[in-house]
C-alpha cells in the first residue's frame, strides 16, 4: 500500500461545504428525494413476490432501479458541486451507463465481501480504494473496468484520509437517524455533496487542475 500523503481535501472542509450547497440546493433536493422516495414507495407495493423465480426477478428489479437512483445521485451530487442546478430529470441523464455503473457494482460487491471474509481489514481497504467507480464511470465516460482503476488511480496515498473521511460521514448520517426522516434527509444529502467534494479534489490533483 503506497505511503499516505496530504490529502488535497480535509474532512471538515468537505461536511462543511457539502452542508453550504445543500443548504443552497435543498428545494431541488428535497423535490428529487421525494419523487424518488414515491417511486421506491410505488414500486414496494406492486412487487411483492415472496418465493420462487417471482422473488428473484424483483431483486433483480430493485436492484437494477437502486443502480438507476444511485448514478443518478452520483450525478446530483457532481452537479451542485459543480454550481449547476438540480433537476428531476438529473437522475436518469446518464442511464446509457447503466450496463458499465451495473457490471463494476457487481464486481465492486464481490471484492469487497471477499475483503470482509479476509478478516474484514481487506474489505475496508477495498472499499476506499474503488469507492469513487460510479463518479468515474458517469463524470468521464468510462466503462467498468476503467472506472474502478480510475478510482484505484485518484485514492492512491490518501486512503487513510478517505478511511477518516468514511467514519465521520457514518457518523454524521448515525446522528441523522437519531432526527428521523428529516434528520436522514438532511444528513445524506450533506455526505453526498461532500461526497461529490472530494471525488472532484481527488481527481483534479490526479490531473494537475485546480477546484475552487
Amino acid at each position: 500500500m503506497p505511503a499516505a500523503r496530504a490529502a488535497p481535501f480535509t474532512v471538515g472542509e468537505s461536511i462543511s461545504f457539502g452542508w453550504d450547497r445543500f443548504k443552497a440546493n435543498f428545494g431541488p433536493l428535497a423535490v428529487v428525494a421525494l419523487v424518488v422516495w414515491g417511486v421506491e414507495f410505488l414500486l414496494n407495493l406492486l412487487i411483492r413476490p415472496d418465493t420462487g423465480t417471482g422473488l428473484f426477478l424483483a431483486q433483480a428489479l430493485y436492484f437494477v432501479l437502486g443502480s438507476i437512483i444511485a448514478m443518478g445521485w452520483i450525478t446530483i451530487s457532481l452537479e451542485v458541486v459543480d454550481g449547476r442546478t438540480v433537476e428531476v430529470s438529473d437522475v436518469w441523464k446518464h442511464i446509457d451507463k447503466l450496463g458499465p455503473y451495473i457490471l463494476a457494482a457487481v464486481l465492486f460487491g464481490l471484492m469487497f465481501t471477499i475483503g470482509l471474509v479476509l478478516l474484514i481489514v481487506p474489505g475496508i481497504l477495498v472499499a476506499v480504494t474503488f469507492a469513487f467507480y460510479g463518479f468515474c464511470i458517469l463524470d468521464r465516460n468510462l466503462g467498468a473496468i476503467e472506472g474502478l482503476k480510475r478510482s484505484a488511480e485518484i485514492t492512491r496515498g490518501y486512503r487513510g484520509q478517505l478511511f477518516l473521511f468514511g467514519l465521520a460521514l457514518i457518523g454524521l448520517n448515525l446522528l441523522g437517524l437519531l432526527l428521523l426522516i428529516v434528520g436522514v434527509l438532511v444528513t445524506s444529502g450533506i455526505s453526498l455533496i461532500a461526497a461529490g467534494y472530494v471525488y472532484r479534489k481527488l481527481d483534479s490533483a490526479s490531473s494537475g487542475a485546480e477546484v475552487g
